[in-house]
């Protein structure tokens, strides 16, 4: 049909009827898309179309032209060519009183028009430095004319940055568009918002530091309460991220961790581990924040990470900053063990450095270090019951304790902007949590397991303290009837370890452990 009727369209195009013009020019815009071989007749009366007086064939002349653009390179060389026709219908709707008062939309000279010729030109200037010069100036024309104020004038501005960004424009001009684009994040409308956030995700490859200069309004959409605007920011704030300002923008995403959707936590967690391994300028703040990600989102750090974050503590780190790492480590668990990864990490760390958990450093005085006791009133099973529903085996002093109901404090937020606090517990302390951990039922079976392991790592720790060597004896008893089986193997091999026959060999079974052996793969 296309073939039958492409000879009657190509005489309507010359028709004295405006309408029938209009009309023929939308037929050939449907021929092209069906027979794109059927071009040549349409090309030759381009120039005469996008010249038309009337807006209607105009808009249908840049459709037309466009679509036969996407299709050959003769119409695409033929385009290029008609640049300064283009940019001269672009200069007449932006000049003023150039339109009859029908044409116009909130004080804007045909805004569809617009839009449909900034469109064409992003097609046809797109990979030629000549056209891209030419179309410099007009587009900066329609940056710095058109009124935002109303949804047709952000339309149009987000069409000029988007040709901006897209063609070989001058860098001034690119600035433009982004700053354009930045504009649009502190708009009231979410479409709009989220179009500038998807357009600067793409730019912030080759703008990176003009985006930048856009971080506190990106960041503040992150507590946007669209949810798809949240996720565009969020993909943004990643993307934005090098040595300069990893730490503000880590800090600003793990203030969001806790209140983000349960869909985002597990990209989220993998990618501000990728952000702090690749671009953390500092052994202590990398450990650090790796521990706020997994006491804030535990239960999504892929096993990778964590084994990644053991292995850096125990080679990487001195015995000063191991000692940090357990007492934070011990606080943190003392506070919630609902996350997994944090208590398999937090347990094996404690269990490690044990012994420098509870000694005092030469510069213990200017640590930041709270001392733990146990909570008053309590005995040993009441501390066990606390421990099984996740909620604190001791309680810090000064903090403020359970009520007289009985109901367990509320457990406030990590601010990541504030220090991690320290616990410098006794022997006695650190037998009870990983007491409360091993029979807690919110643990998961290897958490339990890598628990009892520490606490027979505490024997050997803590070897000229019978005391502690009897409390750590007798939790393990407690899981020797374990309905698990492996729970229960391990129960009664360590109880084994613990009996008098085999004192000479426990020293060397429960010594420091190797840091944990795994294929370290590269971050995507």
């Amino acid at each position: 049909v296309a073939y039958d009727l492409v000879d009657e369209v190509e005489r309507l195009l010359d028709s004295p009827r405006s309408f029938l013009r209009k009309k023929a020019t939308l037929a050939g815009l449907r021929i092209i898309r069906r027979e794109p071989e059927l071009f040549t007749p349409f090309l030759q009366r381009a120039k005469a179309l996008l010249s038309d007086k009337h807006h209607g064939v105009q808009m249908g002349g840049v459709a037309l032209m466009a679509e036969m653009c996407n299709h050959t390179q003769e119409a695409l060389d033929e385009g290029r060519r008609l640049v300064p026709v283009i940019v001269g219908q672009l200069r007449a709707l932006l000049g003023s009183g150039s339109s009859s008062p029908e044409h116009e939309v909130a004080g804007i000279s045909n805004p569809f028009l617009q839009v449909a010729i900034l469109r064409l030109l992003r097609v046809v200037a797109r990979g030629s430095q000549q056209a891209a010069d030419e179309l410099n100036d007009v587009l900066t024309l329609v940056a710095t004319q058109t009124d935002g104020a109303k949804n047709v004038g952000t339309a149009i501005l987000y069409e000029c940055a988007v040709t901006a960004l897209a063609i070989p424009s001058e860098q001034a001009l690119r600035v433009l568009a982004i700053n354009l684009l930045g504009k649009f994040l502190a708009n009231r409308d979410n479409n709009v918002r989220y179009v500038a956030l998807a357009t600067l995700s793409a730019a912030v490859i080759t703008e990176a530091p003009s985006v930048q200069r856009h971080r506190a309004t990106v960041i503040q959409c992150l507590r946007d309460n669209d949810i798809s605007i949240r996720r565009r920011a969020l993909d943004l704030s990643f993307a934005l991220i090098n040595e300069s300002n990893v730490k503000p923008i880590v800090t600003e995403i793990l203030r969001v961790l806790p209140h983000a959707d349960l869909e985002f936590k597990p990209s989220m967690v993998y990618r501000l581990s990728a952000a702090i391994t690749l671009f953390g300028d500092s052994l202590e703040w990398r450990i650090d924040n790796m521990l706020r990600v997994l006491s804030l989102g535990g239960k999504h750090v892929n096993a990778r990470d964590m084994f990644k974050f053991i292995r850096l503590v125990a080679l990487e780190a001195d015995e000063h900053l191991q000692r940090r790492t357990a007492r934070i480590s011990f606080a943190l668990l003392e506070r919630d063990i609902s996350q997994e990864k944090m208590v398999v990490a937090g347990t094996w760390i404690v269990g490690e450095y044990a012994d420098l958990l509870v000694a005092r450093s030469n510069n213990a005085a200017s640590v930041a270090a709270v001392p733990t006791s146990p909570v008053g009133g309590l005995d040993d099973d009441d501390l066990d019951i606390l421990g099984a529903l996740g909620k604190p085996v001791a309680k810090k002093v000064g903090s403020p304790s359970s009520d007289d109901s009985g109901s367990a404090p509320m457990l406030a937020a990590l601010d990541p902007s504030e220090e991690l606090a320290q616990a410098i517990p006794s022997p006695a302390d650190i037998v009870r949590l990983l007491s409360a951990i091993a029979g807690s039922p919110v643990v998961s079976s290897s958490s339990r397991h890598v628990a009892l392991t520490a606490l027979a790592k505490l024997s050997g720790r803590f070897a000229d303290s019978a005391a502690t060597v009897a409390s750590v004896r007798a939790a393990l008893d407690k899981h020797s009837q374990s309905m698990d089986v492996e729970t229960q193997m391990r129960a009664l091999e360590f109880g084994k370890l613990l009996s008098r026959e085999l004192d000479g060999v426990r020293a060397g079974v429960v010594d420091r452990m190797p840091a944990p052996e795994y294929t370290d793969v590269p971050y995507e």
